[in-house]
């Protein structure tokens, strides 16, 4: 069948770009002959709002759905988050309007246009948190008569294809934080989930914290020594990582008497992969003033292969020295300055001294 290879070749290709899965149930909407629907992601241990994109006709509804918190009253979110196996049901099988809340949920589908809907949930193992669900919704004729049949067909693959997303995007976002880890020690990096918990630290950042002198992390959360200032570092996780993503700063004071840690958070993009919705959501950064810079000079020279002259002379031009300043410092002669500069040009693969001094502050 022309219609199932090419949602299932669809599906597995957004497994490997998340970007993809957008298009997927736009696809799937047609397929389906239905008026619209949702792809959302849905936390099964946590009651949190599901990470969310509507499809097709239903554009409009995802801010009062989220911000306006109806998600809370939407039987489909305690529906999914609870299953122990992957499902296929229909509004008829979980809709109960026995709560004033319940009916006004129903209520508000129905003025977006949405009396009936058809929903698929992939299973992932049990270890994971996150239910795939697409919900595509009809008018009051009801559910297109050969749709349910059309996503029987097609669940299994769908639901191998969202295991196989799932573990693709945590793969992706583990090996990131490691290369930010691995490749940028000297900075003080600690990495949040959606939560605000503390879910990666760089060697640098987890220094600090075991100092004690100004921070701690207690039940996964950041918490300043001084109790005074935990409101407002709490305030500003929250808008960091929450629906606001606003950027903040806070200088953290040390009971040592030391210099304050400058703490700043930066908010990632909520255009992020919608498959990895409770990892990465804000990275903070630690400064302390009162610590020295990292002499970055081993890395030149075992980078390039480079002298102990000309390593000098590249620390230097780094600083900002010209090679004139450089020769006067290192007490060499200019023209032996040039001689090294020509050397590191070589080495570097390097035409101009600022291609050659850009290339060395990237790597130190």
């Amino acid at each position: 069948m022309d219609w199932l290879n090419a949602l299932v070749n669809a599906a597995y290709a957004a497994a490997l770009d998340s970007d993809l899965w957008r298009p997927f149930a736009d696809q799937l909407s047609l397929e389906l002959a239905s008026l619209g629907g949702i792809f959302a992601v849905i936390n099964r241990q946590q009651l949190v709002p599901p990470v969310f994109e509507t499809v097709r006709a239903l554009e409009g509804v995802e801010y009062d759905y989220l911000a306006g918190g109806r998600w809370q009253h939407d039987p489909q979110v305690p529906m999914a988050g609870g299953l122990q196996s992957s499902a296929i049901y229909t509004d008829a099988d979980v809709v109960r309007d026995e709560t004033d809340e319940a009916r006004a949920y129903r209520q508000w589908e129905q003025e977006w246009g949405s009396s009936h809907y058809l929903t698929t949930v992939g299973f992932l193992e049990p270890s994971g948190t996150g239910r795939g669900c697409f919900s595509f919704h009809y008018g009051p004729d009801g559910i297109a008569p050969d749709a349910v049949q059309k996503l029987q067909m097609l669940a299994p693959q769908l639901n191998r294809a969202l295991a196989l997303g799932f573990r693709h995007e945590e793969a992706l976002s583990q090996e990131y934080w490691r290369g930010i880890a691995a490749n940028d020690q000297s900075k003080a990096l600690i990495l949040l989930d959606e939560r605000g918990r503390v879910i990666h630290l760089t060697n640098a950042a987890e220094a600090i914290i075991r100092q004690g002198d100004g921070l701690r992390i207690a039940a996964q959360s950041l918490w300043c020594t001084e109790p005074s200032q935990q409101e407002v570092l709490a305030a500003l996780v929250g808008q960091a990582v929450g629906m606001d993503t606003i950027s903040g700063a806070i200088r953290i004071a040390r009971p040592s008497g030391r210099m304050p840690f400058l703490l700043t958070i930066f908010p990632l993009p909520r255009v992020r992969r919608i498959l990895a919705p409770f990892e990465a959501a804000a990275i903070v950064q630690l400064v302390d003033p009162t610590a020295r810079p990292l002499d970055a000079r081993h890395l030149y020279r075992h980078a390039f292969k480079l002298s102990g002259r000309e390593t000098d002379l590249a620390a230097a031009l780094v600083k900002g020295h010209s090679p004139e300043t450089a020769a006067a410092a290192l007490n060499i002669t200019v023209a032996t300055a040039r001689i090294h500069l020509r050397r590191l040009f070589q080495k570097t693969g390097t035409n101009r001294q600022s291609e050659l001094i850009r290339l060395l502050i990237q790597i130190g």
